[in-house]
């Protein structure tokens, strides 16, 4: 039977989806990756098509085993009904249609999905969150690349605008700079934990004035901690800084340092 399904992946066609959907969503462990590795691999004439088909369905295990097989094959003809699905009744569809969104988008798609994570909570705001991290990264200007996500903030709630704050971090830029170190200065609440997050995880040291700042006069013990721990980070080997720069920088965290934890946090980046 193995042999039989192997077979299936070069002399397949539309036509024999639905059985290797069968086999992958009831068969064994080995058989069922089986089944899914030569749905990846089939090559026939209309096999995404016949794909989308199967999501006409209430089975959950079976829906998943589409959205994988789609994700699998970068069937970008599968996107407006990834997005439907992305609002499914199961936990595991709506995730599985997120990740596949991540693989089988483009840049174009972000603002869809945008508008379903604002609709979104929770596990499903954060895997949507990565998606849409995945498919900006492929836009190389900065400041297109998180214009989507600027401009949904302000039609955002306070329960998803952190989870903006975080996308924008991950993405850096200064337009995503100059609007995440605002929410870190001027808010409260969650979204400003987020955002100071966001600046000490930033990837790369664009925020260190910032986080120094945070570090000096943040009311907050929490974040005080945050931003030096970030700062000194950004002092380490990704710092674009000069050694002189650099070390009159460590000095004014060793100064804003509070327990010998982050003494010891300060003095390791020297």
């Amino acid at each position: 039977r193995l042999s039989g399904l192997r077979a299936l992946a070069v002399l397949g066609d539309a036509s024999s989806v639905g059985m290797l959907l069968d086999v992958a969503c009831s068969a064994s462990e080995s058989m069922s990756k089986e089944a899914l590795t030569s749905l990846r691999q089939i090559s026939g004439k209309g096999v995404d098509a016949a794909l989308i088909k199967q999501t006409q369905t209430d089975d959950a295990q079976r829906l998943k085993a589409v959205i994988t097989s789609l994700a699998s094959r970068r069937a970008a003809s599968a996107m407006p009904r990834l997005l439907e699905l992305a609002s499914h009744e199961s936990d595991d569809v709506r995730t599985a249609a997120y990740k596949a969104m991540g693989v089988v988008g483009s840049f174009e798609h972000v603002p869809a999905i945008l508008s379903s994570l604002l609709q979104a909570d929770g596990a499903d705001a954060d895997v949507a969150a990565r998606t849409v991290v995945a498919l900006c990264r492929q836009m190389e200007d900065e400041d297109q690349r998180t214009a989507a996500i600027r401009s949904a903030f302000s039609a955002a709630d306070t329960s998803t605008k952190p989870v903006l704050v975080k996308i924008l971090g991950k993405l850096a830029g200064l337009p995503a700079l100059q609007m995440v170190t605002s929410e870190a200065v001027l808010r409260n609440g969650d979204l400003r934990d987020s955002a100071v997050r966001a600046l000490a995880e930033w990837p790369d040291d664009a925020p260190l004035d910032a986080l120094l700042t945070l570090a000096e006069s943040s009311e907050n013990p929490v974040h005080r901690v945050l931003a030096l721990r970030g700062a000194v980070r950004m002092l380490g080997p990704i710092s674009s800084h000069s050694n002189e720069h650099r070390l009159g920088t460590l000095k004014q965290l060793l100064a804003c340092a509070t327990s010998d934890d982050d003494r010891k946090t300060v003095i390791s980046g020297l």
